[in-house]
């Protein structure tokens, strides 16, 4: 996302690999599953926070239950915390979508599509493609599929 390389410097994978699942994804692993292979995803989101945290979305899969989507924040080089999570619905128009926590906005994500949205009855405003932060007072997403398809989806509470 735009604005990371403030928080993560120039190689956010390199430092994203530090974060070891048995830590702040402690709640969410199963020792004894096994990661669905092939048909979903598997996202990872470099970001920061308004307030300067790092920010980094996960998905877990396990067999075939549904996609857990899980957000991470760190002040500087302290350890990663879940901070959010939720579930991803692959078959959206807007397939993530997690609150964070403190007023830091809310996190949206939809491969390969154009993304903007609005606070109320308010202006659109863009949000550039396949992922954003956007302000905690959003109420409204516009996707935009690569192939042109257009969805109007609400951001919940």
């Amino acid at each position: 996302m735009p604005g990371a390389d403030r928080a993560w410097g120039p190689d956010p994978a390199g430092q994203a690999d530090t974060v070891h699942e048995g830590d702040p994804l402690a709640a969410y692993i199963d020792a004894g599953g096994t990661h669905r292979g092939g048909s979903s995803p598997v996202l990872t989101v470099y970001g920061a926070t308004p307030d300067g945290r790092r920010l980094l979305l996960r998905t877990i899969q396990y067999d075939d239950d549904p996609a857990r989507v899980i957000a991470l924040l760190a002040r500087g080089d302290a350890p990663f915390q879940a901070a959010a999570s939720g579930f991803a619905d692959w078959t959206a128009p807007l397939p993530v979508r997690l609150r964070l926590p403190d007023g830091q906005g809310i996190l949206i994500a939809a491969e390969g599509a154009a993304l903007s949205y609005r606070v109320g009855a308010g202006r659109w405003q863009d949000a550039g493609r396949n992922a954003a932060l956007l302000p905690a007072g959003a109420t409204e997403v516009r996707v935009t599929a690569p192939d042109g398809e257009t969805a109007t989806v609400p951001v919940g509470s």
